[in-house]
């Protein structure tokens, strides 16, 4: 164990390890939160404006996005708890920023540089697609080498500040990145890459300076056993565990409902509010302030309501904002409950990662976030799917309207999302068995030594 974790310093920032963590991850949350706004207004409003397929491909860059969380993660997880956690950041980071560099490089070029404006789109969203995809697959080598590192530097007691102050950072991106992005995006979506790949050189430089990380131990059979020995084990060991299982299924049908409006959120701005590219970054900046409050709220709650009360009661409460937000074509109605939806999903979020960060040995981090994450990105990959299609074919030209209220393709796929965090909320009050506070752990049956997702 670290010294830092031995003797946790009284400190808002838990140590300096985890304020260089902290730090790398706040600008590169930034630089995802404007690349996001960027792409989204680029496609709704420049590259296919007024055409029916723009929800329908910017879930296709959603999907390639998902496809390394379920079919390279279980792998990933497997070498993570094997290699050195903090070198595979740092080849990660570098990656991606070249990676992103190229993307950069793409978007520059003239639409004369590819003959006709058909060949630049065929082109421009292939490239999106490609980087979109190969991001996403760095990512998860990166992020359970994150929470590994996390488990080493940040004591027990102190899991619930540390992604508290995860969570605001988050919520601080949402409010920085969307005014870059619309900023960026009146400038040229290739200076949103460039600022994007600076992002992650800067997250790079962060974590090569982070030190006193805990050794592996020699208990970590990972290392004498095959890839498939390796793999299985820490599948058993995910599957013992009831707590895990549970929350597997609450994160899974949970992704279901945020996914559906992720992608979709940029149209509900042009086609039901009515409103400017810039009032799109109004509402993340909404989002993101609704985050702050959440994250800054979610130690005092944690103190006054039990874990599985906080899960349940924040999942139904955010359901229904959602369903109310879904029908309203008031763009100061929407602010109000984008901001509460996102306040009560924040003290989800982190109650959600602390119990999961509790309930898994360190040997074994890799792995099992690694098992989850698949099984949340295919809910997260069909909702995605699926929220394109409703909108863009099976809704398409559904409308209605009465006072502030407006049914369309885009409202109801989002009702649809907040039912899903409703039935959330519901499977977790009546499935989800957590300890009584200060009682031991449940018990693991397995036969391995004992034993956030990203």
């Amino acid at each position: 164990m670290s010294q830092a974790q031995a003797k946790p310093r009284s400190n808002i920032f838990i140590n300096r390890s985890f304020t260089l963590l902290l730090a790398g991850d706040v600008i590169s949350l930034i630089g995802d939160a404007f690349l996001f706004v960027t792409v989204g207004l680029w496609v709704a409003y420049a590259l296919l404006k007024g055409q029916s397929l723009g929800p329908l491909l910017i879930s296709g860059i959603t999907v390639m996005i998902i496809l390394p969380r379920i079919f390279i993660r279980p792998l990933a997880g497997v070498f993570v708890d094997r290699w050195n956690t903090r070198r595979t950041m740092l080849i990660t980071d570098s990656a991606r920023t070249v990676l992103i560099l190229a993307l950069a490089v793409l978007a520059a070029l003239p639409v004369s540089f590819f003959g006709s404006h058909n060949k630049y789109l065929f082109v421009i969203f292939i490239g999106l697609f490609v980087a979109s995809f190969l991001e996403s697959l760095f990512g998860q080598f990166f992020y359970p080498s994150r929470t590994s590192i996390m488990k080493d530097i940040i004591p027990e007691d102190q899991l619930q500040g540390a992604y508290s102050l995860l969570q605001l950072s988050n919520a601080a991106a949402m409010i920085v990145g969307p005014p870059l992005g619309a900023l960026l995006y009146n400038i040229g979506p290739q200076f949103a890459f460039g600022a994007d790949a600076a992002t992650f050189l800067l997250s790079f430089l962060f974590i090569l300076l982070i030190r006193n990380i805990a050794p592996r131990h020699s208990t970590n059979t990972s290392q004498t056993e095959t890839i498939s020995q390796s793999f299985f084990s820490g599948l058993k060991y995910f599957m013992s565990n009831s707590i895990l299982v549970s929350l597997l299924i609450v994160l899974s049908i949970a992704a279901l409902g945020g996914d559906m409006i992720n992608g979709l959120l940029v149209f509900f701005n042009r086609d039901n509010l009515h409103a400017t590219p810039q009032f799109y970054g109004y509402l993340l900046i909404t989002a993101g302030i609704g985050g702050i409050a959440g994250a800054i709220a979610s130690s005092a709650v944690s103190k006054k309501f039990s874990e599985k009360n906080i899960l349940v009661w924040s999942l139904i409460i955010s359901g229904v904002m959602i369903l109310f937000f879904a029908g309203s074509s008031s763009k100061y109605v929407v602010l109000a409950v984008i901001f509460f939806a996102v306040f009560f999903m924040t003290f989800f979020n982190v109650s959600a990662n602390v119990v999961i960060m509790k309930v898994i040995e360190k040997d074994f981090i890799g792995r099992a976030t690694s098992i989850m994450n698949p099984f949340i990105s295919i809910a997260g990959l069909i909702a995605s799917s699926l929220a394109g299609f409703l909108a863009s074919i099976v809704f398409y030209g559904a409308h209605f309207s009465f006072a502030y209220m407006v049914i369309n393709n885009i409202s109801l796929v989002f009702a649809i999302s907040g039912f899903m965090f409703v039935l959330s909320g519901a499977y977790t009050f009546f499935m989800l068995q957590l300890p009584a506070p200060n009682s031991a752990a449940p018990e693991i049956n397995s036969p391995i030594a004992e034993a956030d997702l990203a």
